[in-house]
Parts: structure tokens; sequence; C-alpha cells
């Protein structure tokens, strides 16, 4: 569908969205290592979320074929390249160069375009508005959308390490967590009250399929989150294309929704894959 031999005409050009500070100070010899890939580039340092969904949007509108994200969240861009009626430009590449981008870029003149699931999410924002949002890789409910709200709105996130940020935050959020009932419903016969501390739903690239976990309060809580974060399946796992959730009740306090680690909204919320709806280069 993408013969490589495209992605070296000179002809193409890419969108480039850079986002942490240290990307500008850096970009002369970014661009230098990019430029045999993509002679043509346009380049975009965006430091706000929020910016990111619409300056994809319009560059894909634009005509531009490859979009690359150098650092930062990637879940706002995910979201440029879809709106209400589906895939803005379904041609369209994402590549993601993230840790060290040198060696990153080394990695991208020898990869290869692959079609992947994308995730689909209706809920609430935290004003209770409809929303529509689109994840790469996991999303969750519970506790650990409690954490990711509050690793958002604290300073802690930039004085540490993410992996320590996160831990710190779900240590504390532990010790006050109370496990909570939702009404959960899927579209392979899933249909219950679940008392749960997270639910964890996870895209495996071309599977059409969720993974998805259902997370008691334990001390296994932040290691298991994270293996599943990185990709790892364990045991307990269920499938389904379609998840419903919903609080009850009895639930009493907002349930919060994220995706990618970004904070999103709120219970109640549908959770729907979309089988290869995203063109990614990796």
């Amino acid at each position: 569908r993408f013969p490589r031999a495209l992605f070296r005409d000179h002809r193409m050009t890419a969108f480039v969205l850079a986002g942490a500070k240290v990307t500008r100070r850096r970009w002369p010899k970014i661009q230098a290592a990019l430029e045999p890939l993509f002679p043509a580039m346009t380049v975009v340092f965006a430091g706000e979320r929020g910016q990111r969904a619409t300056l994809v949007r319009e560059a894909l509108r634009a005509g531009h074929s490859e979009i690359l994200i150098l650092g930062g969240a990637i879940n706002d861009a995910i979201n440029g390249f879809f709106d209400g009626g589906g895939p803005v430009s379904p041609d369209s590449v994402l590549g993601f160069l993230g840790g060290d981008i040198e060696t990153a870029i080394a990695r991208m003149g020898k990869s290869t375009i692959r079609a992947v699931d994308v995730g689909k999410i209706h809920c609430l924002t935290p004003d209770g508005r409809p929303q529509t949002r689109y994840f790469l890789g996991s999303a969750s409910f519970g506790l650990s959308g409690r954490i990711v709200e509050g690793l958002g709105r604290s300073r802690i996130a930039g004085l540490f390490a993410p992996r320590l940020a996160v831990a710190a935050h779900t240590g504390a959020g532990l010790l006050r967590w109370r496990d909570r009932p939702v009404r959960l419903i899927s579209d392979n016969g899933l249909d219950e009250i679940a008392t749960i501390a997270s639910v964890m739903l996870t895209t495996r690239r071309d599977s059409g399929l969720f993974d998805i976990y259902l997370l008691p309060r334990s001390r296994r809580l932040f290691p298991d989150m994270q293996a599943i974060r990185d990709g790892r399946r364990l045991a307990g796992v269920r499938q389904a294309r379609r998840l419903v959730a919903a609080p009850i009740a009895a639930t009493k306090t907002p349930i919060m929704v994220e995706a990618d680690g970004e904070s999103l909204g709120l219970l109640p919320a549908t959770f729907e894959i979309l089988p290869q709806a995203l063109n990614l280069r990796g």
C-alpha cells in the first residue's frame, strides 16, 4: 500500500511538530539528520497542549503527507489525524521521534509503514460536555485517571523523571483511594457491575481488539499498570471491540478518564476500536 520509494521522493513535504524547548535549541542538528529522508520540511514549535491537534489537522488539509512528532505528549497530535467524519487524510503517515532523537532518526531511515489500530473514546469533559477523543497506546479510568489528572496540575512532574513522578502520585493516590463500582458492558458478552481501582484498555497494533484489564487496588497496581503501558500482556486479560463504562448510584464520586497519559474527562464513556485507522512509521 505504501511503497518505500514513495518516501524517498524529493517532492514529499513533511510537517515536523516539535514540542520541547530543548528541541528548538537542537533543531539545526536534528534538521541536518532529517534532510536526507525529508528534503522538503515545514517545522512548527508548539509548546501548549491543545495546539497540536489543530496544527496537525491544518497541515494534513494543506497537503502534507507525513507528520513527524519530535518529543512531547503524542495524544493531542494523534487527534489531529481525525475529525467528526473520520480520518482527515487516510493515506497520511505519523512518525514519532522520542527519547534519543538522533538514534530514532537513524532507525527511521530503515523503517517501514504499518496501518495500526486506534482507540476512539466518547466521554464527558471535566465540565460535563460530550466529547470524542482518539488514542494510540492505552486508555484507562479510575485511580489511573486520577493520577494522570493530578500529574497534569502538579509541579512534581517537572521535578522528577516521569516514572518516578507517576510512582509518587500512585503511592499518594493509593493511600486515599477506595475502589468504586462501575457498570461495564462489552460486545463480547461482559455485562457486570465491577468494583475496580482501574480499568485499562490497550490497542495491539492490528488485532482489531482491545486488551482490557480490570485492576483491583493492590501493591501490584502500579507495576501492573506500567507493564501494560509497556506492551506486556498480563494474566486476566479480556478482549473486545467495544466497551461501555458508566457510574452507578453507589459510585458517588466522578471517575476520571485518561488516554496516552493525558487527562480527558469523566465517565460515562464508550471505547471503540478503529481497525488499521492510522498509518504509523516505525
